[in-house]
């Protein structure tokens, strides 16, 4: 029972401070968003870097969005020149395979919780809506997937904000040829969902202030996975698999009397 007081009165907490004046709802080209914010795997400083059996620009998308996700729990990595998909990618994805319990080589403190909370099971818009609020309101960092949105393949972005009207924001790593839209990943079919966990929880974290700083207009119209650099016009294959190193699978309804661990 006061587990369930607590939450309930964090619950009115985010309800009183709306998060939509908060970068979470920005796109790409929004001022109010910081570099690492809006990092996205097309971007020509990484976009070409190999990951895999691929590029960051085509399979990247899971790095991307965890590299994202630790930047937003530990300002120390909130330098996009020190941190960044390139920096990421050798650590969090050997081989091209992201492994989830890596993120702790960087940062001792985001510890994977389970890599596949849910797993190959579509959810209903309704029901991805209630779990990945409930796990952002607990603390978790969470990214989510669809299968086919880009192309036949997968494809992996992070949840970075609730808005005020209790519906998640999803940050597309495929920026401009992407979907910052949650409804629209919703209505796609949310397959997958990772969570972590950190001593700075994400309700937080994500709901920080206004953030200042130049943006580099020409970068970031090409920086997307369906921007043309070069004469070449990429098309997203993302076929980045995972795999779930020793992580026992969770059950798909949310336990909010499970406290988190935040230690």
């Amino acid at each position: 029972m006061y587990k369930k007081i607590l939450i309930g009165l964090l619950a009115l907490f985010i309800i009183a401070k709306p998060v939509a004046a908060f970068a979470p709802n920005a796109y790409v080209h929004d001022l109010r968003v910081a570099p690492w914010q809006r990092m996205i795997q097309g971007d020509d400083r990484w976009a070409d870097v190999s990951h895999g059996l691929g590029t960051i620009r085509d399979r990247g998308c899971f790095t991307t969005s965890v590299a994202i996700l630790m930047a937003y729990a530990n300002e120390n990595l909130r330098n996009i020149d020190t941190w960044n998909p390139k920096i990421a990618t050798p650590i969090l994805s050997p081989g091209g395979l992201l492994d989830g319990s890596r993120t702790t080589q960087v940062d001792a403190h985001f510890r994977l919780v389970n890599q596949r909370f849910i797993d190959n099971r579509v959810l209903s818009p309704e029901e991805a809506t209630s779990i990945i609020t409930d796990l952002w309101l607990r603390g978790y960092y969470i990214v989510i997937r669809t299968t086919g949105m880009l192309s036949s393949m997968t494809h992996f972005s992070p949840i970075v904000g609730i808005d005020d009207n209790g519906i998640p924001v999803v940050w597309d790593t495929a920026g401009h040829n992407g979907s910052h839209n949650f409804i629209d990943w919703a209505n796609h079919g949310i397959d997958r969902i990772a969570i972590w966990s950190h001593v700075n929880p994400s309700f937080s974290t994500q709901m920080q202030g206004i953030f200042e700083g130049e943006i580099d207009w020409d970068r970031e119209r090409l920086a997307s996975i369906g921007g043309k650099s070069n004469g070449t016009e990429y098309h997203t294959e993302e076929s980045e698999d995972t795999e779930a190193y020793g992580v026992e699978s969770t059950p798909s309804i949310v336990d909010l009397e499970a406290p988190l661990n935040l230690q």
